[in-house]
């Protein structure tokens, strides 16, 4: 059996996990007052630059 590439993981997941834009994400926060936004960015591709930073956010760490 052989091992799944990163990229293949990746690919799969992206089919299956839905991504925003951040102005719909503003839109369906007005409409959602509920609404969990998840951030699965790692670290080291700029999940804490202050330009790329979501307030409220729940971050899962690896």
């Amino acid at each position: 059996m052989s091992q799944k590439t990163f990229g293949a993981m990746a690919e799969e997941a992206y089919r299956v996990v839905p991504t925003i834009k951040p102005a719909d994400l503003q839109r369906r926060q007005k409409k959602e007052a509920d609404l969990l936004v998840i951030d699965v960015r790692d670290a080291a591709f700029g999940r804490h630059r202050p330009d790329r930073d979501y307030c409220g956010a729940v971050e899962i760490c690896r």
